[in-house]
């Protein structure tokens, strides 16, 4: 065992830095790195080293620089091929070190960004041997991605915490543009076909309602006409009341003639928030481009691609489902 991790680390050598006057024997495998911003105003490098046990060890180092730290812990251990890479909000926008550390050729390192401490988030993942939802994409950063000519690769990642996934940012080309509110993650959930279990509240007159996505399935449609790019989105979904407080019945009649319209305005409403956090020129986190080449086979260029100069159109179609209590209450 101990000769494999030796020869994986000879493979794994980093571009730059080395291993100060250790012996290869006595460095461990690095299954995860994070980092951190510091009280300082420096940043924290954290790795999780492997030991012949299957154990971790975490050895830290600072630095004035994500660079520095780096290059500090690298006296300490080899920083090598990760598993997974856990980035707090503190330090994301810098992309220069991840792009340094997500270097295999199938981008399979795993990311979690997170909303607290990299370090205490990456010992509860490399502990509970949990991986990350979220996936680099390819380590070229100019690619020829779904559709659109040149732009970098884009994606909404899970954003988490020691508790677990708990939010949702926009990460282009390896930095976090932005943290989404709850609205707009509900409007990405959609747009993703992830609504499924969804939990949406709204107050209609004095009454709140809170209501459950049973099935969400979301549909794209695009025409471009001379330099006009038009894209329409079907949202067709099931749901079901979770509860009503106030003193409505929510059931039949005109009441619930007005809860699925409320409901279908929502979930458009939703899902133009989704849209309108998305206006990122660098990328094309919600795939439009792809669907653009799919109905018209026309790509879009970078140039091209700006949101707020595109036409949408989104119409949200829901069908309440009822259970048998329900039912028989109402009758």
């Amino acid at each position: 065992m101990k000769r494999l991790i030796c020869a994986l680390l000879i493979c794994m050598l980093p571009l730059t830095g080395g291993c100060a006057m250790r012996e290869l024997s006595d460095v461990g495998l690095v299954r995860g790195i994070a980092l951190d911003g510091n009280e300082r105003g420096g940043y924290t490098v954290t790795a999780a080293v492997m030991d012949e046990e299957g154990g971790y060890e975490y050895l830290s180092a600072d630095g004035e620089s994500l660079a520095g730290a780096l290059e500090e812990m690298n006296t300490e251990t080899f920083l090598g091929q990760n598993d997974f890479i856990v980035v707090s909000t503190s330090v994301a926008d810098a992309k220069t070190p991840l792009r340094w550390l997500a270097r295999s050729s199938d981008g399979s390192e795993k990311v979690i960004w997170c909303d607290g401490s990299a370090g205490k988030l990456l010992q509860k993942v490399a502990d509970e041997e949990v991986r990350p939802a979220s996936k680099l994409p390819s380590t070229d950063l100019r690619v020829l991605s779904n559709g659109m000519e040149s732009v970098s690769a884009a994606a909404a990642v899970p954003l988490g915490d020691e508790s677990g996934i708990s939010k949702m940012a926009i990460v282009v080309a390896y930095r976090m543009e932005r943290v989404l509110t709850d609205e707009e993650v509900e409007g990405m959930r959609i747009m993703l076909g992830e609504a499924a279990d969804m939990v949406v509240e709204q107050k209609i007159y004095d009454d709140m309602i809170s209501a459950r996505i049973l099935t969400c399935n979301a549909g794209i449609s695009a025409k471009k006409d001379r330099n006009k790019v038009a894209f329409s989105v079907d949202i067709r979904y099931r749901y079901k009341v979770e509860s009503a407080q106030g003193n409505r019945d929510w059931r039949t009649g005109r009441n619930a003639a007005i809860l699925d319209a409320r409901m279908d305005e929502l979930m458009g409403k939703r899902v133009y928030e989704a849209i309108g956090a998305c206006q990122c020129e660098n990328g094309d986190v919600l795939n439009l481009a792809a669907n653009l080449k799919k109905c018209t086979g026309q790509s879009i260029e970078k140039k091209d691609w700006v949101l707020a100069d595109m036409d949408f159109a989104v119409t949200a179609t829901g069908t309440r489902e009822f259970s048998t209590a329900e039912r028989a209450r109402a009758n």
